[in-house]
């Protein structure tokens, strides 16, 4: 376990946890707050469409770019000569294609009644926002794909700060016009959608420049080569179609809700707020994916022993995220009420506290389904992703008219359950990972503690603050005695040793 791979993941949570909370339970709830539920699940669902066709936005180039260059950093001004251009190319298409989704969904919500809190619906009106949203998609791959090559040349330090970067410009720009008092009338859900550009915008330019000074030769000048690119989409296509298949199977549920029931675009919006927490812990999750990828990729490479990698990665993401779930789960109602005061339910509970059980799930895909993804097992992860799809769209059409938003976060939480656990057991039995019987029963032993000792603590009462803060402790300090979370490990990686 190299440690400069640790203290590079530890540098980068410590810039996420810093940033993108703020931006999520901050800005972004404010903006919510500010703009209505039901304007902001109407935006929800627009950002939704501009999802589904990633695969034409990234086909699956991130991925190959990033291993290709963990495997060879000298190769980077190659890279950029050969792919620039085919990213700008497919840029123009997804932006067309997406474009036509929306027109598919203004036909589709034709006889939906408008809504009565916003009097608006998904119709031609909606079109320019549509278009922006998809514009700063495309900004984003841009920052994604050069960040895939920071990462692949090991400058992990250097990726952190341009996965905040744009982050940052938009709280300052939005907190201004949430909170600045200058704005010449209430928020308009538009304003969001133009920071966020002006951001991309700024982050892309900046990345870029860093980029290309890293390039060890000079450029070639980019000329349109098909043969090169039809080389390249080749390869990586199978890449493409399981970041196609995830969107669908993890956005397809907000587009059903929108056009299954009469008050779409407020469900979207009770969704949207509970998914808020969730997806703040998920962005910081994924950070282990994005450095662990080239590291799987580098340790396969060179055939050394990988166990020991993912057992340590496993628990450092997986301990943690036992007791959010559980913080979650118990404390669904109180946390809501901190979070949006007068506009929380009993309902908007349920649907927090059951979704947020898909951080487990999440979190066993970013460590195993990366670990597979850099050995190159596609053909498996696409027919789970292909199942988990499927399974999704039927459970959702029977749930969604019977329970609401509710029905699609339960079938979200069966599906991603569903995926996680093959690949955890695919992995386990691709490359051997070996679990004692010790070690399986410290884990039992500490999932049952853990679940019994949140349920003794609510059952009493207590206030819900020392009851998650004394949980956490006396969990926490249970997984060190058990083995499970090893303090001299931390204490090598704050030492800065191998």
């Amino acid at each position: 376990m190299q440690a400069k791979y640790l203290r590079s993941l530890f540098f980068l949570i410590f810039l996420n946890v810093i940033i993108k909370p703020v931006w999520l339970l901050g800005i972004d709830r404010g903006v919510q707050h500010a703009a209505g539920i039901d304007s902001y699940g109407l935006y929800y669902f627009i950002l939704s469409i501009s999802f589904y066709l990633q695969m034409v936005l990234d086909p699956g180039l991130h991925t190959h770019n990033n291993k290709t260059l963990a495997q060879n950093p000298n190769s980077l001004s190659e890279n950029l000569t050969e792919l620039l251009t085919l990213k700008l190319m497919l840029s123009l298409v997804y932006i067309i294609a997406t474009l036509g989704i929306g027109l598919v969904m203004i036909w589709l919500n034709k006889g939906k009644p408008v809504s009565a809190a916003t009097g608006q619906i998904f119709d031609f009106s909606c079109f320019g926002l549509l278009w922006w949203i998809a514009f700063n998609q495309v900004l984003a791959s841009i920052i994604l794909y050069m960040r895939s090559c920071l990462s692949g040349i090991y400058l992990f330090n250097t990726d952190s700060v341009f996965s905040v970067l744009d982050r940052t410009l938009m709280i300052i720009m939005v907190g201004l016009m949430l909170w600045g008092n200058f704005m010449p009338k209430p928020f308009q859900i538009q304003w969001f959608v133009y920071a966020q550009t002006i951001s991309y915008t700024i982050t892309t330019l900046a990345v870029t420049l860093v980029v290309l000074s890293k390039a060890k030769e000079k450029l070639k000048k980019p000329k349109i080569r098909f043969r090169v690119y039809q080389d390249v989409l080749t390869k990586s296509y199978p890449f493409a179609i399981l970041a196609f298949l995830m969107i669908l199977y993890t956005q397809i549920d907000r587009t059903m809700v929108y056009n299954m029931l009469p008050d779409g675009d407020h469900q979207l919006g009770l969704y949207a707020m509970a998914y808020r927490m969730l997806d703040a812990f998920s962005q910081v999750a994924f950070l282990f994916a994005t450095i662990l990828l080239p590291v799987f990729t580098g340790l396969i490479h060179r055939k050394e022993p990988l166990a020991q990698t993912v057992r340590v990665f496993a628990r450092l993401l997986l301990i943690p995220g036992l007791l959010l779930v559980l913080i979650s789960f118990f404390y669904r109602d109180e946390l809501m009420a901190l979070l949006y005061k007068n506009q929380t339910s009993p309902y908007l509970g349920q649907i927090f506290g059951w979704l947020m059980i898909t951080f487990l799930a999440y979190a066993m895909v970013y460590i195993y389904g990366t670990l597979l993804t850099a050995n190159g097992n596609l053909k498996f992860l696409n027919r789970t992703a292909a199942a988990g799809l499927i399974v999704n769209i039927l459970i959702n059409l029977i749930l969604i008219p019977m329970m609401g938003v509710l029905g699609a976060v339960i079938a979200t939480l069966a599906t991603q359950f569903a995926v996680s656990l093959l690949q955890v057991w695919k992995s386990h039995r691709v490359f051997d990972l070996e679990i004692s019987r010790i070690d399986s029963l410290k884990v039992f032993i500490f999932i049952a503690i853990a679940i019994i000792s949140f349920a003794l603590v609510h059952s009493t009462g207590i206030k819900w603050y020392f009851g998650v803060v004394a949980l956490t402790a006396f969990n926490l300090t249970f997984a060190f005695i058990t083995g499970l979370l090893n303090l001299k490990f931390f204490i090598e990686i704050i030492k800065f040793k191998s």
